[in-house]
């Protein structure tokens, strides 16, 4: 076998491996880039709802009231997904598309947590009349009652 040969060789094997390596790297990039592209987005639409819940409980005159609590948490969820909604906007999602694709979103308070997040409606057995906005069986995006942490306090024996 002379030179040549292998030449030949080498370059039938160093060629498509450097085409498959180079490619296989850029979309490693890529791919790295749109991961980062969607952090910035979900870092940004959280911290808008975060202040929209900062700003509807320091602005609410009545924030020890459960209803206006869970008020300010659905309008902060909303805000969540609008601007989720406006970050995707480019891609054509809509904040009714993109709650499929978010499982729940939990707001913690000093003494439990609520869960925004779709349920099934499963009121089959009650009478419904017509003017009803839902039909059984539909998927409902809303809050689930608020789940209280448990804690069990010991007194200290001097």
């Amino acid at each position: 076998m002379n030179l040549d040969a292998l030449a030949v060789i080498a370059l039938l094997i160093i060629v498509p491996m450097s085409l498959i390596l180079s490619n296989y790297s850029t979309y490693q990039i890529k791919t790295l880039q749109y991961q980062i592209s969607y952090d910035t987005k979900l870092k940004n639409s959280t911290y808008d709802a975060i202040k929209a819940f900062q700003l509807n409980m320091s602005n609410s005159t009545t924030s020890d009231i459960v209803n206006s609590k869970m008020r300010d948490i659905e309008a902060s969820a909303n805000v969540f997904y609008s601007s989720l909604a406006n970050n995707f906007k480019s891609y054509g999602y809509t904040s009714e598309v993109l709650k499929n694709y978010v499982p729940a979103v939990v707001y913690t308070l000093y003494d439990g947590y609520y869960i925004y997040s779709a349920y099934d409606n499963t009121l089959t057995n009650v009478d419904i009349n017509n003017n009803s906005t839902y039909t059984p069986g539909d998927r409902i995006y809303g809050l689930k009652p608020y789940i209280y942490y448990s804690c069990r306090y010991k007194p200290t024996r001097k």
